[in-house]
């Protein structure tokens, strides 16, 4: 959808492109099969949920819309672009933010480590990757 039917709550000015009518709409998609609702339009992400259903509004790839300027009704800026990934499954639906532009790598590591990382058990891959101590998290690898 182009306006998604959800509040604006961090930007006043974006309230003249909420969706009109949406009890109408609520209407026609609660209770049915629809399993998501994309949207856009904001320049900025944002997720809620309509007449039951998760709602994922995608940012833009030409500009964001600063949500903490306080001295400008809107503020677009040269910083956040994104697009959407939305993966459906049979029990679920999946959306994933994609960064655009340059950005610069702060930690990971490279493919040659795929294999070690397979022979892991899931305990200790949680230990390698989510406890702050682990060899992973101090900068010496896997």
């Amino acid at each position: 959808m182009h306006h998604p039917p959800i509040p604006t709550p961090l930007l006043w000015a974006m309230e003249m492109l909420e969706l009109e009518a949406q009890d109408r709409f609520a209407a026609v998609v609660a209770g049915t099969d629809v399993r998501a609702i994309l949207g856009g339009h904001l320049h900025f992400s944002t997720h809620s949920t309509f007449a039951g259903v998760p709602v994922s509004v995608a940012a833009a790839t030409c500009y964001t819309l600063a949500l903490t300027e306080k001295e400008r009704l809107l503020s677009g800026v040269d910083s956040g672009q994104s697009f959407n990934i939305v993966h459906v499954y049979e029990d679920r639906v999946v959306h994933s933010i994609v960064p655009v532009g340059d950005t610069t790598e702060i930690t990971g590591f490279s493919t040659e480590h795929r294999a070690s990382i397979e022979a892991m058990t899931p305990e200790q891959r949680r230990q390698m990757f989510s406890a702050k101590k682990s060899r992973f998290n101090l900068g010496e690898g896997v």
